[in-house]
């Protein structure tokens, strides 16, 4: 999760996760950080999740009263990706 949330910080645009300021997250967020993994070819698995650890840094920053709980409860209402994997052999 880690890596995920690192990761998500550099499609926002900054190079350390700790300075970030998560009480402006939004959807449309979630958005680019999508577009940015489709454009990677990544699989839906990854995808979803990404989604989880936007939303776990979400539950975090609103119960720490840094997010707004319209905007948390906005993203807590993104749906997951649906997705199929290929058969084993």
């Amino acid at each position: 999760m880690q890596n995920c949330i690192k990761n998500i910080a550099r499609v926002l645009g900054h190079e350390n996760y700790e300075l970030i300021d998560w009480s402006k997250l939004r959807t449309s967020h979630w958005t680019l950080i999508k577009k940015h993994l489709t454009a990677r070819n990544c699989s839906g698995a990854t995808v979803n999740l990404y989604l989880n650890a936007f939303k776990a840094v979400a539950k975090a920053a609103w119960s720490l009263d840094y997010l707004p709980q319209s905007a948390y409860l906005k993203i807590q209402a993104i749906k997951a990706v649906k997705y199929q994997r290929l058969p084993k052999g």
